[in-house]
């Protein structure tokens, strides 16, 4: 039995009186006549449809009026605030209610809207019909004065006014009836839905009605029955205003807080999405283009929703931690609201029973870099998980048997003898390195602590320029014509060389059945999209996601404002050192070996290099607090691979530096 998703019938009396019904609980009921029927008999339908965006728009001025504004109410805001109109006429539409797709935005730039009823309209014509029929085009240049408006009779311009002449929405239609033909509003409802409908001899009918109407309230003929005409052609792409106008006003309500509360409208949007990882990344990188820092998942400050702790942050949820249930965490959040942040493990495993929480939960925490604040590395804390529960797990077991003085939180047997996992644990200058970032990113969706290109700022600095260099070289450029070819994919633009970390590629085919790839290349804060066409695909094989590339290509900058790439060749970057770099300088903190004493370090270090033995000479410098010392022929040579990078750093804790000589 199918039902209907919204709809709900109310009647005068029993229901039973007018239709026979069925239920599969007891305590809800649904008509056994499908829609119609059920007007028929009499009974009222309406649809009752439930929007997120709704509950977007609740939960951020619920955070604004606990932080900065106690008397906001949405109701009250005034309509004609020219920081939303200028907001959508840039085209910051992330997040704005039916404004966030690529047609629309370009259509809001194209409009430039300056009134709440340009953003009704907007709703009206961003639809199959009117963008076919040119109607959208006509609309925009009546309202930049580029197009005469011109009404057929004095009588039509209150009516269409508002929207430069056009007869847009099916309220217009009914409007003009009563006006020129003295239709009754239900004569002039059965026009609406004739001319909707496309019925001939209905049509016939009321055109018939129309011009004599017309003719009896003074109108030539010949302008009546253009008219009726007119009024045909637009019916075919009429929109209902009253629908149009209550989605208005929602797109208006969004750009509205997002115009003046961002971070509060871009966190509550952010966790009404929170099982869209894909939205989660869109936000994000909002969020950065507004300049808002995200602050990562915290066991000591995050809360299950997406915050905001102060002007210019958002706080990442915990509960959008993939495979972390917020019944769980609310049990962490409670006890940290109540007695203040955890001090230490000792602490949190004695005021929380992790037995109840999980190891896999804290295991999924330590993970995506809930747990760093207690300053240990991801992988060691992971490791003695299960020991810290199993002590909380004792910590809480013997408070229920009345054994409080053995696990109270002063001074007693257990603090003096320590928890069983401290000996093992040593406190790390960074608690992640470049495996853990990914990790991160699968629990996350994306990178948050960190980003793995800033393990590679060498090969930026000696073979290219990043994301957010290369755009703003771009942005220097002239602005985009159609007589310069520049932003209409006919060539030109800015040669570059681009270092990025690639993180997705989609092949699809043109409409004339060539392949082409579009492809994702990202740095910490900054993401441009890029396409590469048959030509340059044919006999090429592109390297893994998740690896650092070096990318070539023209970029230029498009009239909607992004940066876009026409990639010409793309490599590894390990493809790259093996034909640039003669040899690799690498510069040891000696305060590294003196945490776990020189021999232990320098026998990991020979390790690790016989590892990657390969045929780049290595240099190796030692710097201590006064001086630098550079070792003389070491005879080593190894491999400039992405593996090699990543396991020096974890070998270092990130504390060396790295530098490359190149061929000339």
């Amino acid at each position: 039995t199918s039902v209907h998703a919204a709809g709900l019938v109310i009647s005068d009396g029993d229901m039973t009186d007018y239709v026979p019904v069925y239920t599969t609980d007891g305590s809800s009921y649904i008509t056994q006549y499908e829609m119609k029927p059920t007007e028929k008999v009499g009974l009222v339908k309406f649809d009752f449809l439930g929007l997120k965006t709704l509950t977007v728009i609740d939960k951020a001025v619920r955070m604004v009026r606990d932080r900065l504004q106690p008397d906001l109410t949405i109701s009250d805001i005034p309509m004609d605030d020219e920081k939303v109109f200028s907001l959508l006429s840039y085209g910051h539409t992330v997040g704005v209610f039916q404004c966030e797709s690529g047609g629309m935005t370009q259509l809001i730039r194209k409009l430039r809207p300056s009134s709440f009823e340009d953003v009704v309209a907007l709703v009206a014509l961003f639809r199959p019909g009117p963008l076919g029929s040119g109607m959208v085009d006509d609309f925009v240049e009546r309202k930049h004065g580029r197009q005469e408006i011109v009404y057929p009779h004095p009588l039509l311009e209150p009516i269409l006014k508002d929207t430069y002449g056009m007869i847009l929405y099916q309220e217009q239609v009914q409007k003009i009836a009563a006006t020129l033909a003295r239709y009754s509003l239900g004569e002039a409802d059965l026009l609406r839905r004739a001319m909707g409908k496309k019925i001939p001899e209905e049509m016939a009918r009321q055109k018939s009605r129309f011009v004599d109407g017309s003719v009896e309230n003074g109108l030539e003929q010949k302008l009546a029955e253009d008219i009726f005409e007119l009024m045909a052609e637009f019916a075919k792409y009429g929109f209902n205003k009253s629908h149009s106008a209550a989605y208005g006003l929602v797109s208006y309500q969004t750009a509205w807080l997002k115009a003046h509360y961002p971070e509060e409208f871009l966190a509550a949007s952010m966790t009404c999405d929170m099982d869209h990882t894909d939205k989660i990344v869109r936000y994000t990188e909002e969020c950065r283009q507004l300049g808002f820092e995200i602050l990562p998942p915290d066991i000591n400050r995050s809360l299950s929703t997406f915050d905001v702790p102060e002007k210019g942050k958002l706080g990442f949820a915990l509960a959008a931690i993939k495979g972390v249930g917020e019944t769980v965490l609310q049990l962490l959040i409670s006890e940290r609201q109540k007695q203040g942040p955890f001090s230490d493990l000792v602490d949190l495993a004695r005021r929380v029973h992790l037995g109840k929480v999980g190891k896999k939960t804290l295991q999924l925490l330590t993970a995506a870099g809930a747990m760093d604040a207690f300053g240990f590395r991801r992988r060691d804390l992971d490791a003695v998980i299960p020991a810290i529960v199993d002590f909380s797990v004792q910590c809480h077991e013997a408070n229920s048997a009345g054994q409080r003085s053995l696990f109270s939180l002063g001074t007693d047997a257990v603090t003096e003898r320590g928890a069983p996992w401290e000996l093992t644990l040593k406190p790390a200058r960074k608690t992640w390195d470049i495996v853990d970032l990914f990790s991160e990113k699968k629990l996350l969706g994306l990178f948050l602590s960190g980003h793995p290109l800033d393990f590679y700022s060498m090969d930026v600095r000696h073979f290219g320029v990043g994301v957010g260099d290369l755009r703003k070289r771009v942005m220097s450029l002239p602005a985009p014509t159609a007589a310069s070819g520049r932003g209409t994919g006919r060539g030109g633009g800015l040669p570059f060389n681009l270092v990025a970390l690639l993180t997705a590629v989609n092949y699809r085919r043109t409409k004339k059945g060539a392949l082409m790839a579009s492809l994702r290349l990202e740095e910490r804060g900054a993401a441009v999209e890029g396409v590469m066409f048959e030509k340059q695909l044919t006999g090429v094989t592109l390297p893994e996601v998740d690896h650092p590339v070096l990318v070539r290509g023209q970029a230029e900058m498009g009239e909607d404002g992004q940066m876009r790439l026409s990639i010409a060749s793309l490599s590894s970057l390990e493809e790259l050192r093996q034909e640039r770099v003669r040899a690799v300088c690498v510069t040891l903190s000696s305060s590294v070996a003196d945490e776990i004493s020189p021999e232990v370090f320098s026998g990991q270090l020979k390790q690790l290099f016989e590892q990657y033995q390969g045929s780049c000479p290595l240099r190796l410098k030692i710097e201590f607090p006064s001086a630098r010392v550079a070792l003389r022929e070491t005879k080593i040579a190894v491999e400039l691979s992405s593996g090699f990078f990543r396991d020096l750093d974890q070998l270092t804790s990130g504390t060396h530096q790295v530098d490359y000589a190149l061929h000339v």
